[in-house]
C-alpha cells in the first residue's frame, strides 16, 4: 500500500494511448478507482506517476483530489469472469467463476487493461487457436513475442509448457508479465530478435499487422520445424502479410481481429 497523497487524473487522447497509460498507471501507482467521463478516463491513484509523454496524443490533467465517496469506487464493481474461447476462462482474482462452470482451463490475471485481461479481440482469437490445436504433448519450449500482461504465455504455462521466453517493447508489459508468469519463465524487453536462438515447438505473436509485417521473419525463424505457430492481431484487410507461411490450419476472427495458425514446414534460414 502507498502511503502518498492520492491524486486525481482526467486522460483524454486517442483510445489506444489512454489504455496503454492506464495499463503503466496500474503497475506503477496504486489504483483507486477508474470511471469512464465522456471519452475520457479519470483515474485516482497514488504514487509515482510512469512517464506517459511516449504516448500519442495523450493529455495527462492533474484534478482536484478524490472526496471519500470516490475514493470507496474501486473500479473493480463490473469486472467479471468470462470464456474467452470454447472451455477457457478468464477471471480477475478477486472474482470466482460463476456456478456450474468447470473450465478446461481457467486463468487467473489480475490485470485492468483489455489486452491484460483477455478480453481484446485480437488475444481471444489468439487463445482460441492455441486451444484448438495445443499439442498432445506440452512443448518443451514456448515463445510469446508482443506478451503484454503475459495471459498467452500463461495459457502455455497452465498447459504445461516446460520452458517459456517472452518478449514486449514496453516496459511496463515486461514487468507485468514477469509478474504473472511462473519463475523461471524469461521475459525480455526488446524484438524476438533478442530471444534465446533455441528454436520452439510452439510459437504465437499477437501483434497488429504493420508489427507484423516487420517482424514476421523474426518470429517465424524461433519456430522449429513442425512447429504451432499462432498470429493475431490483424484487421482483415492486413491478412496478407502471412501469405507467405503457406495454408493456414485455421483462421478465426474475433470482433474484427484475425488470426490464423500454422503448421510450420522446414525451418528458416536453415
Amino acid at each position: 500500500m502507498s502511503d502518498a497523497a492520492p491524486q486525481r487524473l482526467r486522460l483524454t487522447g486517442p483510445a489506444a494511448s489512454r489504455e496503454a497509460a492506464l495499463d503503466r498507471l496500474h503497475v506503477w501507482t496504486e489504483v483507486h478507482a477508474v470511471l469512464e467521463d465522456d471519452g475520457a478516463d479519470v483515474v485516482s491513484c497514488s504514487g509515482s506517476l510512469p512517464d506517459l509523454a511516449d504516448l500519442d496524443g495523450l493529455c495527462c490533467e492533474v484534478l482536484p483530489p478524490p472526496t471519500a465517496a470516490e475514493l470507496a469506487v474501486t473500479g473493480l464493481e463490473d469486472d467479471r469472469a468470462f470464456e474467452a474461447a470454447p472451455g477457457v476462462w478468464v477471471r480477475p482474482p478477486w472474482v470466482e467463476l460463476p456456478a456450474g462452470v468447470v473450465p478446461a482451463v481457467e486463468l487467473v490475471v489480475p490485470r485492468g487493461g483489455a489486452f491484460g485481461s483477455g478480453e481484446h479481440g485480437s488475444t481471444r482469437a489468439a487463445l482460441g487457436l492455441l486451444h484448438a490445436h495445443w499439442p498432445a504433448e506440452p512443448p518443451a519450449h514456448f515463445v510469446d513475442v508482443g506478451t503484454g500482461s503475459g495471459i498467452l504465455a500463461l495459457y502455455a504455462a497452465v498447459r504445461g509448457a516446460r520452458g517459456i521466453d517472452a518478449c514486449d517493447v514496453e516496459e511496463a508489459s515486461v514487468v507485468a508479465a514477469r509478474e504473472l508468469l511462473p519463475v523461471g519463465s524469461q521475459v525480455v524487453r526488446g524484438t524476438p530478435g533478442q530471444l534465446p536462438a533455441a528454436r520452439a515447438e510452439v510459437v504465437v505473436a499477437n501483434l497488429d499487422g504493420n508489427q507484423l509485417r516487420e517482424a514476421l521473419d523474426s518470429v517465424r525463424a524461433l519456430a522449429c520445424s513442425g512447429a504451432l505457430l499462432v498470429v493475431s492481431g490483424m484487421r482483415p484487410h492486413e491478412t496478407g502479410v502471412v501469405e507467405a507461411l503457406g495454408a493456414p490450419l485455421q483462421r478465426l476472427e474475433v470482433e474484427g481481429y484475425v488470426g490464423f495458425a500454422f503448421r510450420v514446414v522446414g525451418v528458416a534460414g536453415a
